[in-house]
């Protein structure tokens, strides 16, 4: 124990003996760290969760028919179909990124490096959170914000549709069973007049 000692007071006394080298290195790495991190840009980042919910729409109407649709999955294809050329083209135009592209392969630059900075990300059923990061405050939230717009666009355009086609469906399922129903009504009677002639 007394050999662990003696070590330790003498590592003690060669650190103290280099102490103002060692602060002078200190000083020069924490003035080159101060330095490099006041030179980078602020980031700033926005980002919306949204709820989309189709089921309570639909599935009134196809309660009791034998074939479910899987709602969620018109939600998975619109996250992925979200971030097609026409959606970015919009956003970008919305926000006011597209200002410094002039040229097309400008235009073409900025379209793919914004289609690789908005990430959608699922949180669980029906959940989803639009992430968006930018040097300018204003910019990240405008983004968010017409991914948000046009998500929304396109899940109530959807489910309207949607709607239209399930009542659509169920009003030719409701004359398919009435035209059923008349027949067999029709053949009984023929039955009941033949029986009663006999």
């Amino acid at each position: 124990m007394h050999e662990v000692l003696d070590r330790l007071l003498m590592e003690l006394r060669n650190a103290w003996r280099f102490r103002w080298p060692a602060l002078g290195i200190a000083w020069v790495v924490a003035l080159a760290g101060w330095v490099y991190v006041y030179s980078l840009p602020n980031v700033y980042q926005a980002h919306a969760k949204v709820h989309v919910d189709t089921a309570s729409i639909l599935r009134p109407l196809l309660n009791g028919l034998a074939i479910q649709p899987d709602l969620n999955q018109e939600v998975r294809l619109l996250t992925k179909t979200l971030l097609n050329r026409a959606n970015l083209e919009q956003v970008a135009r919305k926000s006011n990124l597209d200002l410094g592209a002039l040229s097309p392969t400008g235009k073409d630059a900025l379209l793919r490096g914004l289609a690789h900075s908005i990430h959608i990300q699922g949180l669980g059923q029906d959940l989803y959170r639009i992430n968006y990061a930018s040097t300018d405050p204003s910019t990240a939230q405008a983004v968010v914000q017409q991914v948000l717009n046009i998500m929304m666009a396109d899940a109530l355009g959807n489910t309207n549709q949607s709607s239209t086609a399930a009542q659509n469906f169920l009003q030719a399922q409701v004359t398919d069973y009435a035209n059923k129903l008349n027949k067999a009504d029709a053949h009984f009677a023929e039955r009941d007049r033949r029986f009663r002639r006999t």
